[in-house]
């Protein structure tokens, strides 16, 4: 199996940056030398370093290309008039739906929760 990867690049990028290289001794005031304390290298352990090899990691990095998924979506409105029956009432019927709003808003409960779903404050 031949495992190849091809990046293809224009030459002015390759050569933005131009090395500059000279014989200078390069020693600025910032840099300090601070020597290890003796007492705390004890404490301290030397990690042992850890290789992972992948295969073929670099063909997964494009320069130019990008291939994504287009998900289309739409919003959709429900339009809910009524709802909720129980089965023994057809809603289709208006003599059975009539009955049982009524039967319904007899009930204690049911006024007092309408009363609490339609409280608006205002702020």
């Amino acid at each position: 199996m031949d495992l190849t990867c091809v990046v293809r690049r224009h030459v002015k990028v390759l050569s933005r940056r131009k090395c500059n290289f000279s014989d200078a001794v390069f020693n600025p005031p910032q840099f300090v030398d601070i020597f290890p304390d003796p007492q705390l290298t004890s404490l301290f352990t030397i990690a042992r370093s850890k290789e992972i090899r992948v295969q073929c990691q670099a063909c997964d990095v494009s320069a130019l290309n990008i291939n994504t998924d287009c998900a289309t979506t739409e919003a959709h409105g429900v339009f809910h008039k009524e709802g909720g029956w129980p089965r023994d009432v057809n809603p289709q019927e208006a003599d059975q739906t009539a009955r049982y709003r009524k039967k319904i808003e007899k009930d204690e409960a049911c006024s007092r929760t309408v009363l609490q779903l339609g409280h608006v404050e205002l702020i």
